[in-house]
């Protein structure tokens, strides 16, 4: 059965995908690989049933924030906006 939570859990494990391969941004406070590393820490609190840091998921995915800002730079915008909206729904 799928439930609410595989929503996060697909958009999380996407953006950490698009970000494999992805260069860092200037205009990131983050590296692609922090982005990476923040998103997977977060992706295993949700996995394992902890409780994960809604804070954290909404400032790495913010309009301009780092995730937004590595997306533009590497040409997965639309991926970001299609994830983001899903992220959105669970720190809102």
């Amino acid at each position: 059965m799928f439930n609410e939570k595989q929503y996060l859990i697909d958009a999380i494990k996407k953006t950490i995908e698009l970000l494999e391969n992805s260069e860092d941004s200037i205009w990131s406070n983050l590296s692609a690989v922090e982005n990476k590393e923040r998103l997977q820490e977060e992706l295993n609190k949700i996995e394992n049933n902890q409780k994960f840091d809604k804070l954290e998921l909404a400032i790495l995915f913010a309009p301009t924030g780092s995730v937004q800002e590595t997306a533009m730079v590497n040409d997965w915008h639309k991926e970001y906006m299609e994830v983001a909206d899903i992220i959105d729904k669970y720190t809102n």
